[in-house]
């Protein structure tokens, strides 16, 4: 009598095998088919990306629009990387906030926009950058501002 391969898979003594008394290999099979599984935790929206890139969005445009100020470029950055997670969650189904997210970055693209605008506006006053007195006269012509 030859002794039995331990790589034949037939073979009954192999421990990965499930037993002849019942018992469940793998726990997921404790579930009757007939039974529903449990019920998954419902999780709250995650909306604070979507509501903090319009804010961050919207307070960029306002100081772009208002003083052109640079740094709004990179406010309007950050709302735009906030409003495009924002978007991604909604179109996900884990956010409800999709309207807002999508004005965020609506805004966050035209302060980006004017920002651009801004700084093309200024280029004439750029040899005026170290009299102050100058460069705001030049500014004001050429913007409008300050």
């Amino acid at each position: 009598m030859t002794a039995a391969d331990p790589r034949d898979p037939r073979d009954p003594a192999d421990p990965g095998e499930p037993s002849d008394s019942g018992e469940p290999r793998d726990p997921r099979d404790l579930y009757d088919s007939g039974e529903p599984t449990p019920p998954r935790p419902v999780r709250p929206p995650r909306n604070r990306s979507g509501w903090f890139g319009l804010a961050l969005a919207g307070a960029a445009f306002l100081a772009s629009l208002l003083v052109a100020w640079t740094g709004a470029v990179l406010l309007a950055a950050l709302g735009l990387a906030l409003s495009v997670t924002g978007l991604v969650r909604a179109y996900r189904g884990r956010a409800t906030n999709g309207a807002a997210a999508a004005g965020g970055l609506a805004l966050a693209i035209l302060t980006i926009a004017l920002g651009f605008f801004w700084a093309h506006q200024a280029q004439p006053c750029l040899p005026f950058s170290q009299d102050t007195k100058k460069f705001s006269q030049c500014y004001q012509d050429h913007t409008g501002l300050l």
